[in-house]
Parts: structure tokens; C-alpha cells; sequence
């Protein structure tokens, strides 16, 4: 009666994650570093077109803008998303970089912290994601992740 129950509660979990993709977002002292960047750029822009008398920094004004943006870009879209069948990696501009759909899940394993999509290497910059959310998906995509969501 018990494990009847848990294969239930397993295929509802499985459903649940075909319809809803997890994320891994990109920690927040990027978005917040290119918007602070892109304002010190666009203030010294602005004074070194006052004080020059060139109108042609303006349109290095522009470029100062587009780090802001890239900012807000960044803050709003995940890196990665995925489910039990799709592994999707964003690019930092807001397409796809890579989508891997898969039926089985073994597809995509995980060495040594390094995702593989049919043992070749997913290139992922660990260094620019929330901790959590990379050790939520390592843990998704490892053998033993089915206990894992039990528990928690």
C-alpha cells in the first residue's frame, strides 16, 4: 500500500516537472555590477562632453546605456532552465545558447560538478550563478535526486 502511494506521489512529482522548468539565475552582483558600471561610464561620458566640448562622446553615451541594459537583462532571465526532459542554457544577451531534449533524464550526468549532455561537456560559467540554484540542479540531475526531493 505504501509504495503504491509513493509511485503515485513520484508520477504526480514527474508531471509536476514536465509542466514547470526549475532555473539557475545568475547571482546578483552581475546585473547590479553592469548597471553600476554602465551609469559611472555614462557620467563620465557626459562630463568629458561638457568639459572637451565634444559631441562626439555621446555616442560612447550609448554604449554606457547598454551595459545598464544588459544589467536589467540579466536580472530578469535565468542562465539555465530545465525539467525532466529539457536542459535549456541562455546566453547572457537572452537567446539560447544550447536545448537539449531528452525522454530519459540519464541523458544529462553530472561529473565532478560539470553537466553532460550524452558524455559531451554542457559549457556552463559556474563562477556567475546563485550557488543554490547550481546545487539545486546538481542535485536534480544526480543519480540519487528522486530521494533527495522525497525528503525535502
Amino acid at each position: 500500500m505504501f509504495s503504491v502511494l509513493i509511485r503515485q506521489f513520484h508520477a504526480l512529482f514527474q508531471l509536476n516537472l514536465a509542466l514547470e522548468m526549475n532555473e539557475v539565475r545568475y547571482q546578483q552582483l552581475w546585473p547590479v555590477l553592469y548597471m553600476v558600471c554602465g551609469l559611472i561610464f555614462s557620467i563620465i561620458f557626459l562630463l568629458g562632453c561638457y568639459v572637451l566640448g565634444e559631441i562626439s562622446y555621446l555616442f560612447y553615451l550609448i554604449f554606457s546605456f547598454g551595459l545598464v541594459g544588459l544589467g536589467f537583462v540579466i536580472r530578469k532571465r535565468p542562465c539555465i532552465k530545465y525539467n525532466a526532459n529539457n536542459f535549456i542554457v541562455g546566453n547572457l544577451f537572452g537567446g539560447v545558447k544550447y536545448h537539449f531534449s531528452y525522454e530519459r533524464k540519464e541523458d544529462i550526468s553530472v561529473e565532478a560538478d560539470k553537466f553532460f549532455y550524452l558524455n559531451r561537456q554542457i559549457n556552463v560559467s559556474r563562477f556567475m550563478l546563485r550557488s543554490e540554484d547550481w546545487n539545486r540542479a546538481i542535485a536534480f540531475f544526480s543519480e540519487d535526486w528522486e530521494l533527495t526531493e522525497l525528503i525535502e
